[in-house]
C-alpha cells in the first residue's frame, strides 16, 4: 500500500499494516497521513531510500506498534525530520498517544538505513523517529530490535533505542 501524491492522505481512515504488508508514503515533511496507524507489518515514511514524515491525525490512540512490526528509517542527515530522516508524527495537538503492544518475545523492529554525509563515530547523534504526546504501555528497549545492517558508514559506535519524554 502506498499513500502518495502531494501530501497523500487517508485523514478520515484508520490504516492497518498487517504482517507481511508494507506501507510507503510520499516524500518530504508532509509525506502522508491517516486518522490512525496500526503497524504489524512494515512502514516506511517516504518512498524507498527517500525521506518522509507520516502523520497520524486521529485523537486518542493514533499509533499502535504491534508485535512483529517494523519501521524503516532512512537517514541522510542530522537535524530535520522529513528532510534529514524519516519520522512518524503522532497527532497535531500533542495529546495523541502511541500504544506499545510489542513484546520482548515479538519485538518491534527499527531498521535504520542510509549513508549520511560527514558521519563521525565520535559524535553522538539523536533522531526523534516517533514524535508523540503520550505513550500507553510500558516502554522497554527489550521490546524493540534495532537493525543497522543497511546503514552504510563503517560505524563502530553504539546504537540504542530509548524514550525521551513522550517520544
Amino acid at each position: 500500500l502506498k499513500i502518495s501524491g502531494s501530501g497523500g492522505s487517508a485523514d478520515s481512515s484508520a490504516v492497518t499494516v498487517s504482517s507481511g504488508a508494507t506501507l510507503t508514503t510520499a516524500t518530504g515533511a508532509s509525506g502522508g497521513s491517516a486518522k490512525s496507524l496500526s503497524i504489524s507489518g512494515t512502514v516506511s515514511p517516504g518512498e524507498s531510500s527517500a525521506i518522509g514524515v507520516f502523520t497520524c491525525k486521529g485523537t486518542g490512540t493514533a499509533l499502535t506498534l504491534g508485535t512483529g512490526g517494523q519501521m524503516v528509517v532512512d537517514i541522510s542527515g542530522y537535524t530535520t525530520a522529513g528532510t534529514d530522516y524519516d519520522q512518524i508524527k503522532v497527532g497535531t495537538s500533542g495529546t495523541e498517544t502511541v500504544l506499545l503492544s510489542n513484546t520482548s518475545v515479538s519485538p518491534f523492529t527499527i531498521k535504520v538505513q542510509g549513508n549520511p554525509a560527514g558521519w563521525d563515530d565520535n559524535v553522538d547523534r539523536t533522531w526523534t523517529i516517533i514524535d508523540a504526546g503520550a505513550i500507553t504501555g510500558t516502554f522497554d528497549a527489550n521490546k524493540f530490535t534495532l537493525d543497522v545492517s543497511s546503514f552504510t558508514p563503517a560505524e563502530t559506535g553504539t546504537w540504542a533505542i530509548e524514550q525521551s519524554g513522550n517520544d
